[in-house]
């Protein structure tokens, strides 16, 4: 028997799930899950977002969970670890030698793959699955699979990267590298808030309003100030804005 759920009162069928409450819709299991993690300021420090940057330009090149998994990683490792702090937001940037070293890895790295490159042969029931692109190299076009095929993957991955450091050395940009530590769901939501929802400036007062259910407004104050203090907003004559680093890690 369908009854009304207790949050937003549509009508549900209540779940039969052990795990799940049975008066309430799955999306508002979702929020109040996501409600208790602020209330309680769980650590929230995950991800690795990484720009290019020149003079007041950023571009998106990359977000990942852990910074291994970005393709670089391996090449760059020991300068990020040697430059990376202890501060709750940590910018690694690499300038135009360390840019130059990666690119010519990349490239020998690429040239090694190229030696044992394949023309992808995609079975007739797999090629609505599978997609290729051509990719041009050093004169030399190759066709490379874009799923089932790990070689094709890898390679495509360097190419993207080879392209991206080709960029920044051509148009004279850094890569900033930002890691977070010491954040809490707290942050990362008001943060969140005053970036896509304010349009990245407001007051406190709309900030309060937006909480009011979950945060007092001493909660709101203090975390508004934690974030001013790691430079993620700066307030001036009441009016709260979001800077660049607030911007990068959202």
């Amino acid at each position: 028997m369908a009854i009304h759920c207790a949050d937003c009162d549509k009508l549900i069928i209540p779940t039969d799930s052990p795990y799940l409450p049975k008066d309430i819709c799955y999306h508002c299991h979702l929020t109040r899950e996501q409600n208790e993690r602020v209330k309680q300021e769980k650590p929230c420090d995950g991800g690795v977002t990484m720009y290019l940057s020149k003079n007041d330009e950023h571009e998106n090149i990359g977000y990942c969970t852990h910074f291994k998994d970005f393709t670089i990683a391996p090449f760059i490792n020991d300068k990020v670890q040697q430059r990376l702090t202890e501060k709750s937001i940590s910018i690694v940037i690499l300038h135009e030698s360390d840019i130059l070293e990666l690119n010519d890895q990349l490239e020998k790295t690429l040239n090694e793959k190229l030696k044992n490159y394949k023309k992808p042969e995609i079975d007739l029931k797999m090629k609505q699955f599978v997609q290729t692109r051509i990719v041009e190299y050093k004169g030399n076009e190759y066709e490379l699979a874009n799923r089932f095929n790990t070689e094709h993957v890898e390679i495509s991955r360097l190419f993207k990267c080879f392209k991206t450091t080709q960029k920044a050395i051509s148009e004279n940009y850094s890569y900033n590298i930002y890691f977070k530590n010491g954040l809490t769901y707290r942050d990362d939501t008001v943060l969140r808030f005053v970036n896509y929802v304010c349009k990245g400036s407001t007051d406190i007062e709309t900030i309060n309003q937006h909480y009011k259910s979950i945060l007092t407004e001493s909660e709101v104050l203090q975390t508004v100030k934690k974030l001013k203090e790691l430079d993620c907003f700066k307030i001036d004559n009441e009016i709260i804005s979001i800077t660049r680093t607030g911007r990068s890690i959202v």
